[in-house]
């Protein structure tokens, strides 16, 4: 009994473990996803995930949006996550991020 207890626990642990951890995050826009299209970048998500026992979770935001727009989408995606990755062009958008 207390054998299959700890049996149980070893198999839940590494998934435990994925879930607490926080995630990566990765702002993503419109064209972006319409250039390289939505499975990919969702197969690149779960290998990037895979690869890295993290979360990797993307932030979709509106073509164009301001710095101030995109900090806060990040904000809501998670509170702490443990980075944020930004597209070169929203660069000021970074900045911001960091300075916060």
């Amino acid at each position: 009994m207390i054998a299959a207890v700890i049996f149980l626990a070893a198999l839940a642990a590494p998934s435990l473990l994925f879930y607490i951890r926080t995630p990566v995050l990765v702002v993503i826009d419109a064209p972006f996803l319409a250039l390289y299209g939505e499975k990919r970048a969702r197969r690149q998500q779960l290998a990037a995930s895979a690869g890295l026992f993290r979360r990797v979770r993307p932030v979709l935001v509106a073509d164009g949006a301001s710095p101030d727009i995109l900090t806060e989408a990040v904000s809501e995606a998670s509170s702490q996550p443990y980075c944020v990755i930004f597209q070169r062009r929203h660069l000021s958008a970074a900045e911001r991020y960091h300075e916060q």
